[in-house]
């Protein structure tokens, strides 16, 4: 398996679509990572069930410290989750939230 920091990416999108052609269409897919609308509604649309959201949010994530992306965790799964809803796809907070 791999793993992304970013999954808002036409190579993401690519793998996505895929997998999805190769398996049963009520078989649950988890594509990520993303924190916006915008990359949920591209997943799903390209075959993804489940939305990893998160960007640099974890414990022991270097993602934010080294490149300097990523965004709050809290509004990532907000906008996210109502995103995911309107579609009929759910997501998984990949990281936490502090403070």
């Amino acid at each position: 398996a791999n793993t992304y920091a970013h999954g808002h990416q036409d190579r993401m999108m690519d793998a996505v679509a895929a997998v999805r052609a190769a398996l049963p269409a009520d078989f649950p897919i988890v594509a990520g990572n993303v924190v916006s609308a915008e990359g949920v509604r591209d997943l799903v649309e390209a075959g993804a069930s489940i939305i990893k959201v998160g960007v640099g949010p974890g414990a022991m994530c270097t993602t934010r410290m080294q490149t300097g992306v990523g965004r709050p965790q809290f509004s990532a799964v907000l906008e996210c989750s109502q995103a995911a809803a309107a579609l009929g796809a759910h997501v998984w907070a990949d990281g936490g939230v502090r403070h």
